[in-house]
């Protein structure tokens, strides 16, 4: 994982050995790997990470192989590695079931739209919440309003994403009456970083509320928010 991040040149060829791991985890950290360095050579390599005979209960070495093509700008790849999966049984692990939403997404596979559609409905919020952003990148946002009022706040979470990522502009609505009314901290502090990400005069009140916060996960980002609106460092004293 960390020579996927940092490394370039020869790191493609530290990384492909363990392509053939017997542990599937360590195949599918390879194959995420490969992804992030950006080597078009790679593509043979991934590909037979995404049909090796190895043990891969969860699907997680195919999703990552999926994933690493998406990162690559593979369109044709991507589009035949979701055909792969489907038909090795790949939607009945939700892993890769998100894994295959989020690459048709980001591929802009509108081949794809009946199924992201059908996935809508899903009794998994998981696999939800990964269709509505595979909707969004398809440009269809007007289909994904009303999950912000899904009874899952992962949905309600990853659809207000979605919109503010796609530039729809009624986010920010959406956003502005979720940071108040939504009963859950998550759905709630994601609304507030939607607001800051639109340039909301108001999202500093629930910024600062943020510093407040135990959870990390909420302060650190909230503060890094402040300091890039301000142009400096207010600390968490949130009284200051």
């Amino acid at each position: 994982v960390a020579l996927g991040r940092c490394g370039r040149g020869d790191a493609a060829r530290h990384v492909m050995a363990y392509l053939e791991h017997p542990r599937a985890e360590v195949r599918a950290a390879a194959a995420a790997a490969l992804g992030h360095i950006g080597d078009a050579g790679q593509r043979d390599a991934l590909w037979r990470a995404l049909r090796y005979p190895g043990e891969d209960p969860g699907f997680a070495v195919r999703a990552a192989a999926l994933t690493a093509f998406v990162h690559l700008g593979w369109k044709a790849d991507v589009a035949e590695a979701v055909k792969e999966l489907r038909a090795s049984g790949g939607l009945r692990h939700w892993m890769s079931r998100a894994a295959m939403l989020s690459a048709v997404g980001a591929a802009g596979l509108a081949e794809e739209l009946d199924w992201v559609r059908r996935e809508i409905a899903s009794e998994d919020p998981r696999i939800v919440a990964a269709a509505a952003g595979a909707l969004a990148r398809l440009g269809r946002t007007e289909e994904i309003h009303g999950l912000t009022a899904h009874g899952e706040p992962l949905v309600r979470r990853a659809a207000l994403v979605a919109l503010q990522e796609a530039g729809d502009a009624r986010a920010l609505e959406r956003a502005r009456a979720l940071v108040e009314t939504d009963p859950d901290t998550d759905v709630r502090f994601e609304a507030a970083l939607v607001l800051e990400h639109g340039d909301h005069p108001d999202a500093d009140v629930y910024l600062v509320d943020a510093l407040r916060a135990r959870n990390p996960l909420y302060w650190i980002p909230a503060l890094a928010a402040l300091e890039k609106r301000h142009g400096r460092s207010f600390g968490r004293n949130a009284d200051a």
